[in-house]
């Protein structure tokens, strides 16, 4: 009972930077096609045009999978806003005040509405990674790694307006959470979760082709079952019932495809290819993907100031900030530790660090090689590694340091709110409140350590 009653009371809390004031966000530019293409989409499926030609005309049907523009959609028209609409467009060469003059802004109601499954997801992505953990043995990781996800300004930013991403993201934890249920199951019990793992699946990538980068953990697990023989067969057909279940998801939900699916999918995926061809044309460094990999750290694991970026495309010139934050820098150094020395830690869940450590890799150098750019929402992928190994790390800490430090990051994000967008590094910790929680925490760390070793040097002197 009280084990249920500390996961309530943490859930609820995990909500709050999700939700609070969430209708004074700041305004980012990508909310005016996703809320507009949403409505339109949802129309569209709910009054039987799945055949309508806009699904193939309209870049941002064709562009990218239906299922989040479906769940806008129906948010808004559970708000009152439905209907036939033109896509909008922001112009990001001319000012705020004109695009919002210019009709090329949503509503405030409308944008609440959109703003709300986005939210939900990211929500709903912490309590599934503190689920993962716990599957896998982590312990305290689980509660650990969801509130460093719940706190961190990446994931805040995105999961606060209107779009696809921690939508496409956080379907994709379910179907790798599917996953590890259905290895652990019986052939009988199994099957059920191989198919739902398989549709989560097909729901991530019909969201957004980026949640396949979550469901990447799941795939991960079950190559490593497969390559250690007991029961391969069985997982192997488990993993082509679900492979089975996510295809006839995302075709079933995805009017673009119905038709020509080959033609349409070639399409969707040639636009991802176009786009990145002409980023690296656009910056020519982009076409290094050392250079890339680079520009990621500096964005999102820590800020070493290098390489430089700046975006000359706007009405202004923009230089990214950052969104690494130390916590989480600091707990996925020591996982990482751990696994190279492997007796530095008791109750070490080094398994499912190796896994996780192996997920977080092969995330980083597909982001790398794919698609180069600034827009700090390509790199949201790596968040739910990077707080997943960060969790591990942190737990391994002694006498509940790694919970003084996580909270001190959760409060540190409370003091950003209403808005996360831009906010990064620098605000988590600069900021009054941010400061004193972090030097705080990090204080009582240093202390409970240098009197554990001072403990430890005293009893093996006696």
């Amino acid at each position: 009972m009280r084990s249920r009653l500390t996961f309530f009371v943490l859930a609820l809390l995990l909500a709050v930077p999700f939700f609070w004031r969430l209708d004074q966000e700041e305004f980012h530019g990508d909310e005016s096609h996703w809320t507009s293409s949403g409505q339109q989409a949802y129309y569209l499926a709910t009054t039987g045009r799945v055949l309508d030609p806009q699904w193939r005309d309209e870049f941002y049907f064709y562009s990218q999978p239906q299922i989040g523009k479906l769940v806008l959609g129906a948010a808004q028209a559970l708000a009152g806003h439905q209907g036939p609409t033109p896509v909008i467009d922001y112009d990001w060469q001319v000012l705020p005040a004109d695009n919002r003059a210019g009709g090329r802004v949503p509503l405030d109601s409308v944008l609440l509405a959109a703003r709300i499954p986005g939210a939900i997801a990211g929500w709903f992505g912490c309590l599934l990674l503190w689920a993962i953990a716990s599957n896998r043995g982590g312990g305290m990781a689980g509660p650990l790694a969801a509130t460093l996800l719940a706190s961190h300004p990446l994931w805040l930013a995105n999961a606060r307006r209107a779009g696809l991403d921690t939508l496409a993201l956080s379907f994709g934890l379910a179907a790798a959470l599917c996953m590890f249920q259905a290895l652990h199951r019986s052939r009988r019990s199994g099957a059920r979760w191989w198919i739902t793992a398989g549709a989560f699946t097909g729901l991530a990538a019909g969201a957004k082709y980026v949640g396949l980068l979550t469901v990447a953990l799941g795939g991960l697990a079950v190559l490593r079952a497969v390559a250690q023989r007991p029961h391969a067969v069985r997982v192997a057909l488990g993993a082509l019932v679900a492979a089975a279940a996510g295809v006839l998801v995302f075709y079933a939900t995805n009017p673009a495809l119905y038709g020509d699916p080959v033609t349409q999918l070639r399409v969707s995926i040639g636009f991802l290819a176009d786009q990145a061809e002409g980023m690296r044309h656009t910056m020519p460094s982009f076409r290094s993907p050392l250079w890339v990999a680079g520009e990621i750290v500096d964005r999102v694991v820590w800020p070493i100031g290098a390489p430089t970026v700046i975006e000359l495309s706007m009405h202004e010139p923009l230089r990214p900030g950052s969104y690494g934050t130390p916590v989480v820098a600091l707990g996925g150094a020591v996982s990482l530790l751990a696994l190279v020395r492997r007796r530095i830690f008791s109750a070490f869940p080094e398994s499912s660090v190796a896994l996780t450590a192996a997920w977080l890799l092969l995330v980083f150098v597909l982001l790398a090689l794919s698609v180069p750019t600034w827009w700090e929402r390509w790199h949201l992928p790596l968040i739910p590694p990077l707080a997943l190994l960060a969790g591990y790390g942190l737990a391994a800490l002694p006498r509940r340091c790694g919970a003084l430090l996580v909270t001190a990051q959760y409060i540190a994000a409370l003091a950003l709110l209403p808005s996360f967008l831009n906010k990064g590094f620098g605000q988590l910790v600069m900021t009054p409140v941010g400061a004193a929680v972090h030097l705080g925490a990090l204080a009582l760390t240093l202390v409970t350590l240098v009197s554990l070793w001072l403990r430890t040097r005293g009893e093996a002197s006696e």
